[in-house]
């Protein structure tokens, strides 16, 4: 059976955007019926970006560690579901310097970390003197859950050349809390398609999702709407040898709130990533990858996610 180790299981950790449910890369492949996976993963940002328009103001300078349980059970031959548990932890964090020389190695642009004092933290979104988001520092918040529902479209996924599809829908569930930044408190919902076809030693995957987002209270105090959200996933994965992949995955994410007049939350996101994964049994795997956002002034300056998981 051919062993096809993608899509990377990541999201966009831009705080804002983990506000709403995202259906995270993954393959067209349910869980077999009565079995149960599981997967934690764990992953590390550091960003920077400040920015104001008119009486409009953004800040997400920090770092933010965020940790994911993930359990799936096979409800049929061709469905699954699965839900997730997840942690974030926001502070100032200790990777400035590193970043700083980073940049400047490479004589990259800085967007103004440079005049800005190193390990300061500020994660908030302001609109005429309204804080419609802000991320309390130092805190461990358990985030919105949400549940997905996968079914598979046809039987066989292993003739090369052929594409493998399925349909999926979600709710997020409003467990976090709105005041600390943890959630939005209200319901979510998803939908969308995601495929598979392998040749050979290599794989593309790609997934196409629609989620309804719902407005947080702070958001209707500043009479802001969250727009609702298109994501766009595209994966390339190299076997390399009997039990390893290189692993490639962009992440396209439609604006967040177009009301502010703020880059941060007006424009898309692009994230990219690059990954290794490799077989410890017939059962259980890890990965780890270095994520990017190409668009500066929305996305994250980097990520590092690692993970494991187990699927009987």
């Amino acid at each position: 059976m051919r062993a096809v180790r993608g899509p990377l299981p990541t999201r966009i950790q831009h705080p804002l955007a983990l506000q709403f449910l995202e259906l995270r890369a993954r393959r067209p492949v349910t869980q077999r019926a009565g079995s149960t996976a599981l997967a934690i993963s764990s992953a590390y940002t550091s960003m920077f970006s400040r920015s104001s328009h008119a009486a409009e103001r953004a800040a997400f300078d920090g770092e933010l560690w965020r940790n994911e349980l993930r359990v799936r059970r096979g409800l049929d031959a061709r469905t699954d579901i699965e839900i997730e548990l997840a942690a974030l932890y926001g502070s100032a964090g200790f990777l400035d310097p590193l970043v700083d020389h980073f940049h400047g190695f490479f004589s990259l642009p800085d967007h103004g970390r440079s005049a800005v004092e190193r390990d300061q933290y500020a994660m908030h979104v302001r609109s005429r003197g309204t804080t419609l988001y802000q991320l309390t520092p130092h805190q461990v918040e358990l985030q919105d859950v949400p549940v997905v529902v996968t079914r598979r479209l046809g039987e066989s996924l292993e003739r090369d050349g052929a594409w493998a599809l399925a349909w999926r829908a979600g709710i997020e569930l409003p467990a976090g809390s709105v005041r600390d930044g943890a959630g939005n408190g209200e319901l979510d919902f998803g939908a969308g398609i995601l495929g598979e076809r392998s040749d050979g030693r290599w794989t593309r995957t790609f997934a196409l999702d629609f989620v309804r987002t719902g407005d947080s209270a702070l958001f209707e105090r500043a009479s802001v709407e969250a727009e609702d959200l298109i994501l766009l996933q595209a994966g390339l994965e190299w076997r390399c040898s009997e039990d390893s992949s290189v692993l490639v995955l962009a992440s396209a994410l439609s604006p967040l709130a177009r009301d502010l007049g703020l880059e941060e939350t007006g424009e898309p996101a692009l994230d990219l990533g690059l990954g290794f994964a490799r077989d410890l049994s017939p059962h259980a795997r890890w990965f780890v990858s270095f994520h990017e956002d190409l668009l500066a002034e929305i996305g994250t300056d980097f990520t590092l996610y690692a993970g494991w998981s187990f699927a009987p």
